[in-house]
């Protein structure tokens, strides 16, 4: 019987089947690939060597950001989406025929007739596998000469999502904002390089948050101001149709022709561009006054950090 822990990781497999890879599932669930890859593999400890579970909060978080209901992944979907088991052996031996190049060549493999092999690939019923006609030994002689071919069903089980230009999964593509000194506006270098793959979410996640695709840009994050809350490398979606003022709200800001990104506080009728880095001295507030644009908020975050 499966733990909770090897049902998590089974259902983060399932994530990326639906979403299309790995980079695109790791995106869906607000992280990056690397931090998704661990939680899917099972990440050893360093000092016992036994694979690390996933926390109940990570779980959730990873539901509500690929838009699950809460506790879908504590569920074996495996079982309770599988159709009957003789429905997933036939398909299964239907897949290792494929695979080994035809149903001659599996009967030769385990030394059972050809042609009986063939109806039974071929027949409109399915076949009781304990039945006389089949030969009850036809299930042993296929465990013994390929062990997984039982589970070859589970392959067309689950089929990718195509994500080019797919209006259920909207992406969010990776820019850079040009700005100009005392201009309220921007333009948009796109990097649409292999390192930086879109962010795409269901589009029932932007619904749910009020959000349109279409306004949103994803920008990375430089330098240290706003540590702990984001570092240096981490990626935020900016929401570039939000931009009225909020107090204690992080903003992407154009500061006298140079990207910001700073939490905007309300103090003595004015507002302020506050970092989050606790070291004042180093990260003085400065007045947002007319040298100061808001270009959008932010909304998401993407990090390394957990």
């Amino acid at each position: 019987m499966k733990d909770i822990d090897e049902i998590r990781r089974e259902n983060l497999r399932r994530l990326e089947v639906e979403y299309g890879g790995t980079t695109a599932a790791a995106n869906a669930a607000g992280m990056s690939p690397s931090q998704f890859a661990n939680l899917r593999d099972g990440a050893r400890d360093s000092r016992t060597g036994k694979k690390r579970g996933m926390r109940k909060e990570t779980a959730r978080r990873i539901e509500e950001n690929a838009c699950k209901p809460a506790g879908w992944l504590d569920v074996d979907h495996a079982e309770a989406s599988a159709p009957p088991v003789e429905q997933q052996l036939l398909e299964s031996l239907r897949l290792l025929c494929e695979r080994e190049g035809g149903h001659e060549a599996v009967a030769a493999a385990i030394k059972f007739d050809s042609q009986t092999l063939w109806h039974i690939i071929n027949a409109s019923k399915l076949p009781s596998w304990d039945a006389p006609s089949v030969e009850p030994n036809l299930k042993n002689r296929l465990d013994a000469r390929y062990p997984d071919w039982s589970l070859l069903w589970r392959r067309t089980a689950l089929k990718p999502v195509n994500m080019e230009n797919n209006p259920d999964y909207p992406s969010i593509r990776s820019v850079r904002f040009k700005l100009s000194a005392g201009i309220d506006g921007f333009g948009l270098e796109y990097l649409d390089d292999d390192d930086r793959m879109p962010i795409v979410f269901q589009s029932k996640w932007y619904k749910s948050r009020g959000l349109t695709p279409a306004k949103l840009f994803a920008i990375d994050v430089t330098g240290q101001s706003m540590e702990p809350g984001l570092y240096e490398g981490d990626t935020v979606v900016v929401n570039t149709a939000s931009k009225q003022p909020k107090d204690g709200v992080v903003f992407a800001v154009n500061y006298e022709g140079q990207l910001a990104i700073k939490r905007l506080m309300r103090d003595a009728g004015q507002w302020w561009l506050s970092s989050d880095n606790p070291n004042k001295a180093l990260y003085p507030r400065k007045l947002c006054d007319e040298n100061c644009f808001l270009l959008g908020e932010v909304v998401h975050k993407q990090s390394e950090r957990v």
